[in-house]
C-alpha cells in the first residue's frame, strides 16, 4: 500500500510505501491496555467512514482500549487545522479525559506533512499520544513509533522551508516587474479589527471568532461569507514564526482553567 502526502504550498506530493508493522512492530500498543482514546474519522470521496469506524473499533476491542468519543468530522470540513472536528476530537487530550487520539490512516488527520509536524508537537505538548493504523502506521507511545513520527515531521519541516523560499523568490520577481503584491488587511478596517480584538480578549478560540462573524454575516476582507481561523489570526497581526501561526489553529495544548 502506498499513501500519497501532500507537499506544503504547492510543493510536490510524496509518495511513502506502507510500513510493515511486522518488521517495525509499531502498530498500536498505546501505553497500556484500558488506555482511553478517541477515535477520529474524516469522510472522503473514496475514504467513507463506516470503514474508519469500523477499524478504530476493531483495534480498541483487540487492545481493550475504551472509547470515550468517535468523532466524525463533517464531510465539507475540508484539511485545515481549524477544521470543528478535529478541535473537537482533540481537546478531550489536554483534559486528561483521553490518553490519545486514533486515526485509521495519517491523510485522515492531515494529507500535509508539514502540517503533521506541527500537530506532532501539538501532541508532544499536551503529553498524548497519536496511533495511525494504516498506510504509513505507527504508534507514539512506543520508540519506534516516536523515531516514525519525529522522521516524517523532520520531512514535513524542511518541505515547509523550501516552499516559503521559493514563495520568496515570487514575491521578489512581482516587485522586480512591477506588479502587485500587498492584500486586503483588516487593519484598514478599524471598526472590524478593535471587535475582533474584543472577542478574543473575552477568551474566545479563533475559530469561534470567525464563527461569530459569519453568524453576524460580516462579509471578508473580498468579500466572501466564510471566514476562517487563519484569517482572524492574520487579523491579530501576530508576529510570532509562520510556524507558531499554524500551531495556533489548534486548540490549546494544555489543560484550562475551569
Amino acid at each position: 500500500m502506498v499513501v500519497t502526502i501532500k507537499g506544503c504550498l504547492g510543493a510536490p506530493r510524496v509518495q511513502v510505501a506502507h510500513v510493515d508493522t511486522r518488521d517495525v512492530t509499531l502498530c498500536c500498543v498505546l501505553m497500556r491496555r484500558s488506555a482511553r482514546i478517541v477515535g477520529y474519522v474524516r469522510p472522503g470521496a473514496t475514504h467513507l467512514a463506516e470503514p474508519q469506524i469500523e477499524a478504530i473499533k476493531q483495534r480498541a476491542r483487540a487492545s481493550s482500549w475504551r472509547i470515550v468519543e468517535m468523532v466524525e468530522e463533517s464531510a465539507d470540513a475540508g484539511t485545515r487545522l481549524d477544521r470543528p472536528g478535529l478541535h473537537s476530537a482533540l481537546e478531550y487530550l489536554p483534559r486528561g479525559e483521553a490518553h490519545g487520539l486514533v486515526v485509521a490512516t495519517l491523510d485522515r488527520l492531515t494529507p500535509s506533512l508539514c502540517e503533521f509536524a506541527v500537530l506532532r508537537q501539538w501532541f508532544i505538548e499536551a503529553r498524548s499520544h497519536l496511533v495511525v493504523l494504516d498506510g504509513i502506521a505507527f504508534d507514539t507511545s512506543t520508540d519506534r513509533g516516536s523515531q516514525v513520527a519525529a522522521g516524517l515531521a523532520m520531512f514535513g519541516d524542511w518541505e515547509y522551508e523550501q516552499s516559503v523560499e521559493r514563495r520568496r523568490d515570487e514575491m521578489a520577481s512581482r516587485r522586480r516587474s512591477g506588479r502587485a503584491i500587498s492584500r486586503p488587511a483588516v487593519a484598514d478596517n478599524p471598526e472590524l479589527l478593535a471587535e475582533i480584538h474584543a472577542l478574543r480578549a473575552e477568551g474566545l478560540y479563533l475559530h469561534e471568532i470567525a464563527d461569530v462573524l459569519n453568524e453576524r454575516g460580516v462579509p471578508t476582507l473580498r468579500g466572501g461569507s466564510h471566514w476562517r481561523a487563519s484569517s482572524i489570526q492574520s487579523a491579530l497581526g501576530s508576529s510570532r514564526s509562520r510556524r507558531d501561526r499554524r500551531a495556533s489553529l489548534l486548540p490549546p495544548a494544555a489543560a484550562m482553567d475551569g
